[in-house]
């Protein structure tokens, strides 16, 4: 009887070993704050406000950075907000519970409160930067403390994240080899229920999602891709409509693959603390 109360005990704490997510914690000791995030991200620390330039957008990153704002430069080109007048003007804002603007090619930009303390900060959403061509995902809080300016700087896989949302991209220079033995793997009522609109062009693809149900779902469409294990290398891409990707993130019509990568941040947010 002992011998099946510990072959039962083990199988529990094993169960719960493999529920519980596995999170690491940051702790910042020079402005005193820490929060928790997933074991799958990669963690960088900067002080230069050239770090936007140097983002990886092939890797889930998270990058934070803090500065004491006297010592943030004025010169430093086109800063994204970065600059010390610019953050200033921030704090300022931020202080007075003032959303304000920033410099940074923002959507879905809003203002929140620590709980518990009399702190305002700002987060918001980057799908382009440059141009509609430079495709990113990355979402961004910004606060003060103890004298410091601190972003923490979210970065989504592009090439996993755009695979998951094709309908919203226009596709250049896709790998054609890989593309056609996809397509010819493909069942004739599978084309005709998922690819109901289908092009290739010299030197082009474009990808139109439809089924027979509603336009636009494209549930069908991804778990086809994944079933045939095929994810293709982006060269070149481009947002067909970046403001109508926006509003599907606020009426909640995004796909599980982007849910996940998106609430993460939520929750490194939501387990931040400021002693």
């Amino acid at each position: 009887m002992l011998k099946y109360i510990i072959i039962i005990l083990f199988i529990s704490i094993t169960l719960i070993c493999y529920c519980v997510d596995e999170n690491k914690i940051y702790i910042n000791n020079q402005v005193d704050f820490m929060f928790e995030y997933s074991s799958s991200l990669i963690l960088k620390e900067t002080q230069s406000e050239k770090y936007l330039s140097e983002i990886e957008i092939k890797s889930n990153t998270v990058i934070i950075y803090y500065k004491l704002i006297d010592k943030i430069p004025n010169d430093i080109g086109l800063s994204f907000g970065l600059d010390q007048n610019s953050s200033k003007n921030e704090y300022k804002d931020l202080k007075k519970g003032i959303l304000g603007e920033t410099g940074d090619f923002n959507l879905n930009l809003n203002l929140h409160k620590f709980y518990n303390k009399d702190i305002y900060y700002k987060t918001y959403d980057v799908f382009s930067r440059y141009d509609l061509a430079d495709v990113r995902f990355e979402r961004v809080m910004i606060f003060y403390y103890n004298n410091f300016k601190i972003i923490i700087h979210y970065i989504g896989d592009r090439n996993i994240l755009v695979y998951s949302l094709l309908e919203h991209f226009l596709i250049n220079k896709l790998d054609y080899k890989s593309m056609d033995n996809f397509i010819n793997k493909i069942t004739n009522s599978e084309k005709n229920s998922i690819f109901s609109v289908y092009q290739k062009n010299k030197d082009k693809y474009y990808f139109q999602i439809q089924n027979k149900d509603s336009f636009g779902k494209y549930i069908d469409c991804i778990s086809v891709f994944n079933k045939y294990n095929f994810q293709p290398e982006f060269d070149e891409i481009t947002w067909i409509n970046i403001e109508d990707f926006s509003s599907k993130i606020k009426g909640k019509q995004m796909n599980n693959t982007f849910n996940n990568w998106y609430i993460m941040f939520d929750k490194i947010i939501s387990s931040l603390k400021v002693n």
